[in-house]
């Protein structure tokens, strides 16, 4: 019985320490489940927090989205308006050569049609002109002028043969009805050109009765000085000669200063003719001139417009590019709730769950992320390693310039010093050649004057170059 006792005692003891064990476990697993609750309390709030924001940022996306739709339809219908504009640009661009072709060709026409009729108002003062040149050479006896009068015509007549030669060219031009008021019509055009070739035709004809006229007048004179050479051996003759003589010689220069003073009139008039003709041409510029100037200016505000649009476009599409980003930011901020939300349902499932299980998910958790903290500590060693590399390269980097630049001061101070030997070397040459050809051709005073000299630019010399090295 005693031996029962005790043993039942010895159970009874036992079984009391197995109960405050286990009431100890049972309080500690008790503390272990509160801190949980609080945890998974504050998981819960969190994870609110986290549907919000899932909320919020959805709804930015949808917005961004039609944002982003709405700016890809405007950048649609901005590129469309583009394409047109510059279709529009390239047809006008077209008509504009079209343009510029057909002013080029009225305009040579109106100059060749200006030109004919400038020169059928001066026609008639011309023939004037040339009717008091002939008079003037008739009444003078003209000798030593000829020439000259001779060679001016001359060049007139080539002048306005030459441009009688490009005015035949007229009826070649087709002409249509597009510049009523510049041109009425083809038969005046023929008409004038017809009155023109007249005008000439009587101006070249009354030149060379002119020049025929002034022939005659130098065989004249030529008769006219033989009796005076003829004459000038008897006295008596040459007194009753050297009045009319003198008379000559003075109609002679009369004609000549008449002949000068007509052709600086004509040319003064032909420089009157032409400042009318640029005149005219300035003030008659035809419609189609016209029309060219304000398609010109219409080009240039569409040029001006399509820029407009090209730099809209250019910030629409940075708009777009930021909104981009944004929105691949918000995506990744998605994307990590997405993961925390499915953390928390799993952790949200996990209630249900025995104690057991909880405590082993806890350590699971434990596990993972004390792996992810060693691979980002790996990796954060591995970009330790790399930085030390690349800055052993930079050490070795610099180093190496700092020996190149040492190198080149290096060679700098030996070129210094082997220019100054060879100047020297030159010098002292030089010195010894003079001192040779001095001791050997002048006087002791003299040579001792140049060793002197040349002493004190080898003194000079030697300065510079010290002064150069420091």
């Amino acid at each position: 019985t005693t031996n029962r006792e005790s043993l039942l005692e010895k159970e009874i003891k036992s079984l009391k320490e197995q109960f405050s064990a286990r009431r100890i476990n049972f309080s500690d697993h008790l503390g272990q489940l509160e801190g949980l609750r609080d945890e998974i309390n504050l998981l819960t709030s969190r994870k609110r927090e986290l549907e919000n924001k899932i909320s919020t940022l959805n709804e930015e996306k949808i917005s961004i989205s039609i944002t982003l739709d709405e700016s890809q339809y405007r950048i649609m219908a901005l590129e469309k308006q583009l394409q047109d504009k510059e279709l529009n640009l390239h047809n006008q661009q077209k008509d504009l050569e079209e343009l510029r072709r057909t002013m080029i060709h009225y305009q040579n026409r109106i100059d060749s049609l200006m030109k004919m009729r400038t020169f059928d108002i001066g026609a008639q003062q011309i023939s004037s002109l040339y009717n008091e040149i002939e008079i003037s050479s008739q009444s003078s006896g003209g000798g030593g002028g000829d020439d000259h009068h001779h060679n001016h015509h001359q060049l007139h007549h080539n002048h306005h043969n030459g441009y009688l030669s490009d005015t035949d060219d007229i009826d070649m031009f087709p002409i249509d009805g597009h510049c009523n008021r510049c041109f009425k019509n083809k038969q005046d055009i023929s008409d004038l050109h017809q009155k023109l070739k007249q005008l000439f035709d009587d101006l070249h004809k009354r030149q060379n009765q002119i020049e025929q006229q002034m022939k005659q007048d130098e065989k004249a004179m030529d008769i006219i000085s033989d009796s005076n050479t003829s004459s000038s051996s008897s006295s008596t003759n040459g007194e009753s000669s050297s009045p009319t003589a003198r008379s000559v010689d003075h109609n002679h220069d009369s004609g000549i200063q008449t002949n000068i003073s007509l052709m600086d009139d004509l040319n003064m008039i032909v420089c009157d003719i032409q400042d009318l003709i640029k005149n005219f041409d300035f003030m008659s510029q035809c419609s189609s001139c016209q029309r060219f100037r304000i398609e010109r200016i219409e080009l240039e505000r569409l040029q001006k417009t399509t820029q407009q649009d090209k730099e809209e476009i250019a910030k629409l599409k940075a708009e777009i590019l930021q909104q981009s980003s944004t929105s691949m930011m918000n995506n990744a901020e998605l994307i990590s709730a997405r993961e925390r939300l499915a953390a928390f349902e799993q952790d949200r499932q996990s209630e249900n769950l025995s104690q057991d299980e909880i405590v082993k998910r806890a350590l699971k958790m434990r596990d993972e992320t004390i792996a992810r903290k060693n691979l980002v500590e790996i990796e954060l060693a591995k970009i330790r390693i790399e930085l030390m590399h690349v800055n052993s390269q930079l050490l070795e980097t610099i180093q190496q310039k700092v020996e190149l630049s040492q190198q080149l001061e290096q060679w700098q101070v030996d070129m210094e010093i082997l220019i100054e030997e060879q100047l020297r070397n030159k010098l002292s040459l030089q010195e010894k050649s003079l001192s040779s050809s001095l001791n050997g051709h002048v006087n002791n005073n003299n040579n001792n004057g140049s060793k002197k000299e040349n002493r004190f630019g080898l003194s000079n010399l030697a300065k510079l170059l010290t002064y150069q090295r420091s």
